[in-house]
């Protein structure tokens, strides 16, 4: 009897394409193999325990999701009374960003917050392999979505933000223009809220006010700025930052510079006008 079954299923697997065989007989191992590397558990790595990123950590898609999701617990911790709203705002970045990523989020996040990593450590490894200032800034400009999403800037967010940046070998100025970037809206998104909001002239003229104010800090200069030195600014944020920079990248980060030079790109608009 079983040899019956033995004979009739081997029938059938003779007559099925070879690499259908090998998936059969190979893929669950295969998955396993994945689930160990992609979902791996850090529980008995004593470098994780100590808050180490590991240098010889590859760089790829995931593990630059893991940098991701331990600098986002840190700057959680340095508001807690707000935590709700930035966790709300970290998975809806990852799902606007990163839709088709099976990566387990909040089990990483979780031992994230039991097991702080070492700021110099993991900006040591971001450095080494994001060499193009613009794709670091583009870690800056993440985390600073999750400190100004519940309008609160702390000093320990400010000082945790100003650490980082200096590791990573990025500028004051560079900073300053990624935390406009948030507070600065482009014109689609100015001209729909103020379609919406019913108030007064005066607070439209003053929402103009500080929109105009935040241009100046995205390209980062002050109001009292020639046109000539707009101009200059704009093409040196444009050298660096333009998505054309990203082609090779992931469509999660292409998507994202392009949203940051719109903004970029408006904040200049908005002051030739204001020049002209």
């Amino acid at each position: 009897m079983y040899i019956l079954i033995y004979s009739r299923n081997w029938g059938a697997i003779s007559n099925t394409p070879d690499w259908q065989v090998a998936l059969f007989f190979f893929g669950p191992m295969v998955i396993a193999l994945i689930y160990a590397l992609v979902y791996r558990s850090r529980n008995n790595d004593k470098l994780w325990q100590k808050g180490i990123f590991p240098d010889s950590l590859k760089f790829n898609r995931d593990n630059l999701l893991e940098a991701y999701i331990c600098l986002a617990a840190l700057i959680m911790q340095k508001d807690r009374t707000n935590r709700a709203k930035k966790l709300k705002f970290l998975t809806s970045y990852f799902q606007q960003h990163f839709p088709k990523e099976t990566y387990d989020f909040s089990e990483s996040l979780e031992y994230s917050f039991k097991h702080p990593i070492q700021l110099k450590t993991i900006s040591f490894w971001l450095k080494k392999h994001l060499k193009d200032p613009a794709k670091r800034s583009q870690v800056l400009y993440f985390l600073a979505g999750i400190a100004v999403v519940d309008g609160v800037y702390t000093q320990q967010e400010e000082a945790l933000m100003n650490e980082l940046a200096t590791l990573l070998g990025l500028s004051d100025q560079d900073l300053t223009s990624i935390l406009a970037q948030y507070s600065f809206e482009t014109e689609a998104e100015y001209n729909e809220r103020k379609n919406k909001r019913e108030s007064e002239q005066s607070s439209t003229t003053l929402n103009n006010s500080v929109r105009t104010e935040l241009a100046y800090q995205v390209l980062g200069l002050t109001s009292s700025a020639t046109f000539a030195e707009i101009k200059a600014a704009y093409r040196k944020l444009a050298m660096v930052h333009h998505p054309d920079k990203f082609m090779n990248e992931s469509p999660e980060q292409i998507k994202l510079a392009n949203e940051r030079f719109q903004k970029i790109l408006d904040a200049y608009q908005l002051l030739e006008k204001l020049k002209s």
